[in-house]
């Protein structure tokens, strides 16, 4: 028999009990946007009785910040937040939450939002299984009514009204033990989500128009993932590519580059551009604006997108939005997120513009999560991607949690080494976590996506390494069968050197027949 905690507090002593009317401090107020998508983090509330934050509770400024609220074991554990309202009106909300334990199972929980007198009530449904043993998934919740919000201050508090023994176990161990990063036994708070009715609706009505058609990835099967970035080697030399960087750019040859992805058989390149330190290479005048001497007087991009078009292979482009280091500090985005967000548009839109329909888009948008915690407006950036190519592909990657917001067209995430299965197809469909996304999927085939030290004319990860494909040809072959069949696109990561010339192997000899062996199989 299932054993629970029931919440026997009225509705009336509810009101009064969690709306609260002491002095606010300035410095814990949320604003909402009354016409965007609003999010409020696990840890921008108040807490009360035994849940704690995650143990690396930040800012927002940190891909690796556990932002989640863990320790739910009694109906009195409560989560409050203080937002500000610009006008008075009802708002839709979601919860966004986690826990390894219940994936693949209902947590028999039920939990309650109030806020104004209103109680939103619902059952927290099961988990998805992730398909990977180390990464917990989350999932977004919407409640089926709406909360009523009035002008000017006001607080929302989160509670469970019924608690699953199993929740309250996994609860008390982890309370007592702690948690790992990234993920919680027990059911754990993300976020809450707010956002109006009309706007909701109208933002999915104008994401859907701007979709492009992604069938040619689907017909294409797989692409390569190649990370020139700024942490690569050349073949002999112990330097990284960040401290010749022009060199590099100067040395690449994209004929030869492009005459191989034509024998791998790649329908499309995804190639890494600001990777970590914010370096491109062209003469991007956005970024050379903030920060000097980080573009380059060859346009490196154009050159690629030139050669792999003429091999009818399309381009895509890494980008990696730097929350945090020089980038960061030089445009103080702690104390002013708007200005970050700006740069983020204005780079997005010079770099879009110059190449147009010469790349297909954006292949992979990583380090985005701190701006969701700062709730960017996600369509006015998603558009700027857009700005020269309307048909361009934009992949804003949310890793296991739900999608940021409706613009955005293709699921991604980082998958390292893993082969994993296709995902459970409710989690595109309406609700679900990846909602009207095209799925896709990407691997390591050397075992990481840059070199760890120098290659020392050995391309593999590191000298333990051995360099060339981690797993059996028989393993990778089923795999790229499965999502082919799936019609999941697959992007392939291989290792190469910074120095890409003729007179020299820049990628792992192994792995090159291998994925010849890839095109053959696949009727390439």
């Amino acid at each position: 028999m299932k054993r629970y905690i029931k919440s026997t507090i009225g509705l009336c002593l509810l009101s009064l009990l969690f709306i609260s009317h002491k002095s606010v401090n300035d410095n814990t107020v949320i604003k909402l946007n009354s016409d965007e998508f609003n999010v409020l983090m696990g840890h921008q509330g108040s807490l009360e009785g035994s849940i704690k934050y995650g143990p690396n509770k930040g800012n927002g400024f940190s891909e690796k910040d556990n932002d989640i609220v863990y320790g739910f074991t009694d109906v009195n554990d409560k989560i409050t937040w203080t937002v500000e309202v610009p006008e008075t009106a009802d708002y839709l909300v979601a919860i966004q939450y986690t826990g390894k334990e219940f994936q693949g199972q209902t947590p028999d929980c039920t939990v309650e939002i109030i806020s104004n007198g209103k109680v939103l009530s619902t059952a927290l449904r099961g988990l998805t299984q992730y398909n990977e043993s180390r990464k917990v998934a989350g999932t977004r919740q919407w409640f089926d009514e709406v909360i009523p919000l009035k002008k000017g201050i006001n607080t929302i508090t989160f509670h469970f009204s019924e608690i699953s023994s199993k929740q309250i176990k996994a609860a008390k161990e982890e309370l007592d033990n702690g948690i790992p990063p990234k993920s919680s036994a027990s059911i754990a708070v993300k976020d809450i989500a707010l956002v109006r009715p009309k706007v909701w609706n109208a933002m999915k009505v104008r994401a859907k128009e701007l979709k492009p058609d992604l069938s040619w990835m689907r017909d294409g099967k797989y692409g390569l993932f190649i990370h020139w970035s700024l942490f690569t080697y050349p073949l002999y030399g112990d330097k990284q590519a960040f401290e010749t960087f022009e060199w590099g750019v100067n040395t690449f040859d994209v004929d030869v580059f492009a005459d191989l992805v034509a024998e791998t058989g790649a329908s499309w390149v995804t190639f890494t551009t600001c990777h970590g330190m914010q370096m491109f290479p062209a003469p991007i005048k956005t970024l050379e604006k903030v920060l000097p001497g980080r573009t380059t007087e060859r346009d490196l991009i154009a050159d690629l997108a030139e050669a792999l078009n003429k091999r009818d292979i399309k381009l895509l482009l890494y980008y990696n939005m730097s929350p945090r280091g020089e980038l960061a500090a030089k445009l103080g985005i702690e104390e002013n997120p708007d200005k970050w967000f700006q740069y983020l548009n204005d780079f997005a839109r010079e770099v879009s513009l110059r190449y147009g329909k010469s790349i297909a888009g954006w292949g992979y948008i990583d380090s985005s999560f701190s701006a969701y915690v700062m709730n960017m407006p996600w369509e006015k950036y998603y558009r700027s991607l857009k700005a020269g190519n309307p048909d361009a592909v934009v992949a804003i990657s949310s890793h296991w949690w739900a999608q940021y917001s409706p613009f955005n067209d293709l699921q991604t995430s980082d998958s390292g080494g893993s082969l994993n299965n296709p995902l459970d197809k409710k989690l595109f469909e309406e609700g679900g976590r990846y909602e009207g996304l095209q799925e896709h999927s990407s691997f390591v085939l050397d075992g990481s996506w840059f070199p760890k030290e120098p290659f020392n004319g050995i391309i593999r990860r590191d000298s333990n390494s051995k360099g060339g494909p981690t797993f059996s040809e028989q393993e990778y072959l089923d795999y790229f069968h499965k999502m082919a069949k799936a019609n999941v696109p697959v992007t392939v990561n291989m290792l190469i050197t910074q120095d890409v010339t003729r007179d020299q192997p820049f990628v792992n000899p192994k792995s090159l027949e291998f994925m010849k062996k890839v095109k053959i199989a696949l009727g390439k």
